[in-house]
């Protein structure tokens, strides 16, 4: 099993991963090696040890059990009880987490692969995660959320340009370890469009840190994820079990306190009240300065370059001019004329899907399906 998962692993972007993590995990023990091993050492361990490293680490004081879905709570509580009552802890092992290194300085990074389609440009800065455990933690993580979702938007605007040399931009976190987080800005270049790509990527973030984001976006952002947090809290009976499970598995994780979807709703709605462009500003210019970033570069063979030459380039952004706010184009309509209505020519029910179907003159079409799961959404989805 442990070598069909390892052989599983070996694609180009497994490749690519190997090759970032010496400056990703710079520092960390992820660097000496991975949880899954080595091919030599599942080629060759024998069951005794297996046996002893089970004993060592499948200890209770190591473990936790969620259990998520319709149930019988007394007949599922009776069944834990019986099952696990005698489990005993038979192990003086003490479960330690090595930190990784935040405060180093710039790393940088290039990986070329024939299985890369595009190049990559991407910016990771790591900091300390935050434990959601009181107020000015879940606030902090409030804030960070709110941001995200600008950055996001704003980068959906750019690219949505024919002319632009990216491709995509996406601004994300992720978990490095159980106490460390990396922020990342990642963009996807042209082709035949590499330097420009890159300059246009930290001209971008030059831009939005000199001038901070528009109140208007702050206003938007925040109305947007108050009515997705709204709509969470009332839809919390009836979620995909993966989505409560993976919400309760990362509490568990990271030591969280564990609340309601209706509890983290009000406490967000609440602080919204307090949220403002300077609020966010301050925030943003805080979590992308000091030490510990990683300048990645991923790319096809054809479009290789050194660290070096990826340095330059990024140095050399820097020195260019600020681009200028485009505020009013960020926030006209995206529509500046509502279409006119064209004429329905066909209707059609097809009872079997409970689905009906229009037809327009204009060839569009536009099917609707009732539905009573999760009855306050509507959701639209347009194919071109």
């Amino acid at each position: 099993i442990g070598l069909e998962e390892y052989r599983h692993a070996l694609s180009g972007m497994w490749r690519v991963k190997k090759q970032l993590l010496p400056k990703m995990y710079f520092g960390g023990k992820q660097v000496e090696r991975l949880p899954i091993g080595t091919k030599e050492a599942l080629e060759s361990f024998d069951p005794e040890a297996l046996r002893q490293f089970y004993r060592r680490w499948y200890q209770p004081q190591f473990a936790g059990l969620l259990v998520v879905g319709d149930v019988d709570v007394e007949e599922t509580s009776r069944l834990i009880e019986e099952v696990f009552s005698d489990w005993k802890n038979e192990s003086k092992e003490e479960l330690k987490v090595p930190s990784l290194d935040i405060e180093h300085e710039d790393l940088w990074v290039t990986v070329t692969d024939q299985e890369v389609p595009y190049p990559i440009c991407g910016i990771l800065h790591k900091r300390r995660a935050l434990v959601a455990n009181d107020e000015d933690a879940y606030f902090q993580k409030l804030l960070y959320t709110i941001l995200e979702d600008i950055l996001n938007h704003r980068f959906a605007f750019l690219t949505r340009d024919p002319d632009c040399e990216l491709h995509h931009v996406y601004c994300g976190s992720q978990d490095l370890s159980l106490d460390t987080e990396g922020i990342f800005i990642q963009g996807t270049c042209q082709q035949d469009s590499v330097k420009e790509g890159i300059y246009r990527l930290v001209q971008e973030l030059k831009t939005t840190h000199h001038f901070g984001v528009l109140k208007e976006e702050v206003e938007r952002s925040k109305s947007r994820l108050v009515e997705m947090f709204h709509m969470l809290a009332l839809e919390e009976d009836k979620l995909p079990l993966d989505y409560v499970s993976s919400e309760l598995l990362s509490s568990f994780l990271q030591k969280e306190a564990v609340y309601t979807l209706q509890e983290r709703y009000l406490f967000k709605k609440s602080c919204m009240e307090k949220i403002s462009k300077e609020t966010i500003d301050t925030f943003m210019r805080e979590l992308w300065s000091g030490k510990g970033f990683v300048f990645q570069y991923v790319a096809p063979v054809e479009q290789q370059l050194s660290e070096d030459e990826f340095r330059t380039l990024i140095e050399e952004a820097m020195t260019q001019p600020l681009l200028a706010q485009k505020e009013a184009e960020q926030l006209k309509p995206l529509l500046s004329e509502i279409p006119e209505a064209k004429k329905t020519i066909a209707e059609e029910y097809y009872e079997k899907y409970d689905l009906t179907e229009w037809r327009y003159a204009n060839g569009a079409k536009v099917w609707l399906k009732p539905t009573s799961f999760q009855a306050r959404q509507i959701r639209f989805r347009a194919i071109g």
